[in-house]
């Protein structure tokens, strides 16, 4: 739930503390420039995460709580490996 998810002018954004380890702060690429890409892919490893990529999916939009349903290149492709 981090407010950087929301940013629209920048292509990058710092990122406070992360909370889980290593704890440091972090650039992040905004979703802008993500959506510009011209291939986005994501890897998920491991069976215990199938639901949640099924919700992402083939579920309803629900972008606050499944961020990664914001990605959705304008003029490239999206692979779920």
């Amino acid at each position: 739930h981090s407010p950087q998810l929301h940013a629209v002018d920048e292509l990058v954004v710092a990122t406070p503390e992360a909370p889980l380890k290593p704890h440091v702060r972090r650039i992040t690429f905004t979703f802008r420039l993500i959506n510009a890409a011209a291939e986005a892919v994501f890897l998920v490893v491991g069976g215990d995460k199938a639901d949640r990529v099924a919700e992402v999916l083939e579920g309803p939009s629900n972008p606050r709580a499944l961020p990664s349903q914001q990605v959705v290149p304008t003029d490239g492709t999206l692979i779920w490996m």
